[in-house]
This record gives C-alpha cells, structure tokens and sequence, in this order.
C-alpha cells in the first residue's frame, strides 16, 4: 500500500508541480505578489502550516529547494510536528489534522528533511475502514479533499 501511496504521490507532485510552473509562466496579478511579499515579510511563528507550506514550495519552485534560503522557515515548520506524528494547523490549535500533517509531510519532503516523529502511525489513525480519511479523530465524515489529503501524506512518508 505504501509504495502505490507513493507512486500516487509521486504523480501527484509532477502534476502539481507542472500546474504551478504554468500558473507561474503566465505571471500573476499585479495584486498578489504584493499580497504575498507582505505576508512573506512576516515571521514563520505567525502563519499557519499550511501557509508555510505554500510559501516554502514557491520559495523551492524559485531555487530549487536550496535548504539555505529557507533554513528558518523549514526548521520552524519541522519543530511544529507534535509527538503523535501529526501537525496541527498552527501552534496554538488544538489537535493535529490530516491536512496540515500531508502539506507538512509534503513540503519537508522536498526539501530533503525527516519528520522529527514517524507520521504513519498519525496518518493510518485517520485512515477509515471504507478507505477514506478522517479530517482530524473527532471529525470522521470524510470527503474527496481528505482522501486526497490522506493518499499525499501516504505518499510523502519516506520508508
């Protein structure tokens, strides 16, 4: 299962990633570059994961996932992981969630990095018996966003 995971995940990203290269090429609208400097400008303490994540894979998409240019932000981003192997939306939510954990799993995965904690276990919790995924252990109604987000982390799991 974990090496269809990752072959899914491995398609994934190429399309993904080839999405984003010609979003990117067609160039954006004046107004968000500066929407994005702005919240770029702001300490990696006060975004959320998913947000860090986003701005660390257009950094990456940039520079080629140089770990230099982001050696704060990926720190920060792999220090957030909780000790059940999942990440939460920011620091201060209360539990983990499947989205942050597969964005999280995702991004520090091209950069090169481990999680500090083995998330299989975290992602094979939220992983239901008609083979969907659960958003978080209290919110078990699941849709096509979270089986996405389960299949992305499954994917990223390094073995």
């Amino acid at each position: 299962v974990y090496a269809q995971a990752q072959e899914l995940h491995r398609l994934l990203s190429f399309g993904l990633l080839r999405y984003s290269l010609r979003w990117i090429s067609r160039g954006m609208p004046d107004e968000v570059p500066s929407l994005f400097q702005a919240y770029v400008r702001r300490s990696p303490d006060s975004k959320s994961v998913n947000m860090l994540s986003a701005q660390l894979i257009v950094k990456g998409l940039e520079n080629g996932f140089a770990l230099p240019d982001v050696k704060e932000e990926v720190g920060y981003l792999h220090r957030l992981q909780d000790d059940s192997g999942g990440w939460r939306q920011n620091a201060g939510t209360g539990i983990p969630d499947l989205l942050s954990t597969a964005v999280a799993l995702f991004t520090l995965g091209q950069y090169g990095k481990q999680p500090c904690y083995d998330a299989r276990y975290f992602v094979e919790a939220h992983w239901q018996e008609d083979g969907s995924f659960a958003p978080n252990l209290y919110d078990t109604q699941s849709d096509v966003e979270y089986v996405f987000y389960g299949l992305l982390a499954l994917g990223a799991i390094r073995e």
